[in-house]
This record gives structure tokens, C-alpha cells and sequence, in this order.
């Protein structure tokens, strides 16, 4: 209760309240995001991009928060500019020729480390102003003597300085939000160069904007890759887990999910045992590259990695590591641990798994030609569990 001036909670927060809590929330933003980064870098922690969704509805709350309290804090922001300039025109009075004169009164001139009085083109002193010939409407002269004592500096000329001046600095707040918010709804992908995938999408959307594109790609457990057209808002979702651009000239924006992509696990290390499920023959002749690259932290050795991540899973779907060597090799790896031994011309990477599919049903109540093909099982109950027969095509357990 004490946290609103002493107003109950049940109570909107007052002008001065929400000026008074902006400088704070811009503080308590930075701590509250600064910590949760600082527990995702743990190891112990097992979903790091919790982080970054807990942290994205955290700004949204605050977005939400901004919305209410700006406005009361620009109101209270200029009443207070008015009262600490407190530039008025006094002493008015009308002299022989029926002119009114008033004298100007400086109050402030330096406010937030701003000289209001140059920035509004104000006297730094005090001094006389002719205010206008004298008329029938001298009464609204006193309300509004701005346009009597034209040149002067009052209330409402302060009013003016502060949103000129002072008022951007609360509204960067603001944007620095909106700005975090935008950042964070990208997290965990890497914009690419113009183009998309030359690999065969497997969704195709149109999406609102950019961000929706994302979250798409994000919630689609095997998209790797996306691409989004402005001009058609087309949202084209990959699987593969190479991306080679294709027409550049058009406006597609490609971006990798980098949490999908292959990661480096170790420089300079191979997986223990032999060659594992897999050892290519011509480095080559998979990578189109005669050239020895020995950075293994290089965009170049990178694409290496993807190149050999993508042929393990062809060869062997199971594959968990990829040993990459600089002398035209790599090796795959089934085991779920790789138990790491030094190996100066080599780095062990890992990848995400291949895409997952579902079955389609062709037909019911028939058959393919033919005898029994690749394989026939001998006993469906010791491959499903079930002794039941089930002759329903449509059923769920069918399926399954």
C-alpha cells in the first residue's frame, strides 16, 4: 500500500506515481533480464529457450505496463517542468500610449542538465516586454498573455520544451522495450544472406509478419531453416539441415533456427572407438573443397559440418556425433555419448535429429500386388503388444 504514495492498491497509480517509477522500471528491466540470461548459461539448466520465452513475456508485461503509465508520466513530467522553470509575465500594466507592458520573470533556466532558456530562445534575465496596444479584449490577455507579450517565455513555453526535450528520454524507455521485445522474438535464429533453401519445403504458410514466421518455424519441431517474403508475406519452412541460397534478386528473408543447427562440441577432439557407423572417403568430393582448413572455429568449417551432419543422417539415421577431420574425412558416430580423446586435426559436432514423418492411409480394404515385399512381419501382437484384431481402418490403434 505504501507503494503508491500511500494510496491503496485497488487505486490507479497517480501522475506523479508513474513519473516516479519510470527511471526504476528501466533498472529493474535490465535486473530481472540479466538474471534469467545468467541462469540459462548454467549447464544444469536442460531448455535454455525458456529463458528467452520466459524473458519475452516478462517485456511484453512491461509493454503492457508502459502503456498505461506513459501518459501519466508525461503529465506529470511537464507540470513539474512548469513549476521548476516557473517563467510567467507579471507586472502588467497599460501606459499612456494604451500599451499593455508586463516584465518578464525568470524562475530556472537549467533542468535536467538542459538550459531550458537557450533551448527556448528565453531571456537569461530578467526584462520589459510590450505586450500589445491596449483593447476590448484585454481580459483573455490576462489568461493567455503569450500573444500580447509576444517573444516571452511562461508556463506554457515550458510545457513546449519539455516535449521537445525532456520527453524522448522517457519515451527511449519505451523503445528500448519494444526494440528488446523485437530482438527476443527472433532469439535462437541467424538471419542468412538473400534467397531461400534450395531443399524442397516442407511448410508453406502466410504468415502476418516476420515474427509470425518465427514462431512458426519455432512450434514446428523440424524446421530448421525459414523464409519470408515481405511482398506476399510467404512463410516457407525447411527441414534439411543444409540451407544453399537460391535467387538472391528477389525479397526472401532466410533465417536458421540455430538451436537446430549443428553445434560444435569440442575443437581438436574426436569421438572415441573406430570410425564409427560411417567414415567418408573424399572429403572432397562431399564438400566440393580441395582446400585444408584447420579454424575449426570458421564459417567455413561450419559448413563442413553441415555438409557431413546431413550425409551421417543418410547413411545412418541414428547418427549423435560427427567427427570432422582437416584431411578430407569424417566419421559418424550412433553412440549417445561421445567419450572425447585429442586429436589435433579434428572437431566433434552435433546436429538435430532427421525430421520426423506420420503415415498416411492410401486405401482400406486393400492390398499392394505382389508378394510380401521388403519384409512381412511374422507375429503383429510381439510388434504392437495387442492380441486384438482390429478391422477398424479409420481407428486410432490402427494407426498406430
Amino acid at each position: 500500500q505504501n507503494s503508491k504514495f500511500g494510496q491503496a492498491e485497488t487505486q490507479p497509480a497517480t501522475n506523479e506515481w508513474s513519473a516516479a517509477m519510470f527511471p526504476l522500471a528501466e533498472q529493474l528491466i535490465l535486473l530481472q533480464t540479466n538474471l534469467l540470461f545468467e541462469i540459462a548459461r548454467h549447464d544444469f539448466v536442460d531448455n535454455a529457450d525458456a529463458a528467452s520465452a520466459r524473458i519475452l513475456d516478462l517485456l511484453n508485461d512491461w509493454k503492457k505496463w508502459f502503456l498505461v503509465n506513459i501518459h501519466k508520466a508525461h503529465h506529470a513530467n511537464a507540470d513539474q517542468a512548469k513549476k521548476t522553470l516557473n517563467w510567467a509575465v507579471v507586472n502588467r500594466k497599460h501606459d499612456g500610449d494604451q500599451h499593455i507592458r508586463g516584465r518578464w520573470k525568470k524562475g530556472a533556466c537549467e533542468i535536467n542538465g538542459v538550459n531550458a532558456c537557450k533551448a527556448m530562445n528565453c531571456p537569461e534575465e530578467e526584462k520589459d516586454y510590450d505586450c500589445g496596444k491596449f483593447h476590448s479584449l484585454d481580459a483573455l490577455a490576462n489568461l493567455f498573455p503569450d500573444r500580447w507579450c509576444n517573444g516571452a517565455c511562461y508556463k506554457w513555453t515550458a510545457v513546449d520544451f519539455y516535449w521537445q526535450y525532456l520527453a524522448p528520454k522517457v519515451e527511449k524507455i519505451r523503445q528500448d522495450v519494444d526494440k528488446m521485445i523485437a530482438e527476443l522474438d527472433l532469439a535462437g535464429f541467424e538471419r542468412m544472406a538473400g534467397g531461400y533453401c534450395s531443399s524442397t519445403r516442407h511448410g508453406l504458410s502466410w504468415g502476418k509478419d516476420l515474427k509470425d514466421c518465427a514462431d512458426r518455424c519455432r512450434s514446428d519441431k523440424d524446421c530448421r531453416f525459414f523464409t519470408y517474403r515481405p511482398s506476399n508475406k510467404a512463410c516457407s519452412r525447411y527441414g534439411s539441415a543444409t540451407c544453399d541460397l537460391i535467387d538472391p534478386e528477389h525479397d526472401h528473408e532466410t533465417y536458421r533456427f540455430a538451436a537446430r543447427a549443428v553445434q560444435k562440441v569440442a575443437s581438436k577432439k574426436r569421438c572415441s572407438g573406430g570410425p564409427g557407423a560411417f567414415e567418408s572417403a573424399d572429403w572432397a568430393a562431399n564438400t566440393g573443397s580441395k582446400v585444408r582448413n584447420s579454424d575449426f572455429d570458421s564459417l567455413g568449417f561450419k559448413k563442413w559440418a553441415e555438409v557431413a551432419w546431413e550425409k551421417c543422417l543418410e547413411e545412418v539415421i541414428s547418427t549423435k556425433h560427427v567427427t570432422v577431420f582437416d584431411n578430407a574425412k569424417f566419421r559418424c558416430h550412433t553412440e549417445k555419448t561421445c567419450h572425447l580423446l585429442d586429436a589435433g586435426n579434428g572437431a566433434v559436432w552435433t546436429g538435430p535429429p532427421p525430421p520426423t514423418f506420420t503415415v498416411q492411409k492410401v486405401a482400406s480394404k486393400k492390398r499392394c500386388s505382389g508378394g510380401p515385399g521388403a519384409f512381412e512381419s511374422a507375429d503383429w501382437a510381439a510388434n504392437t503388444g495387442s492380441k486384438v484384431r482390429n478391422s477398424d481402418f479409420d481407428s486410432a490403434g490402427f494407426k498406430k
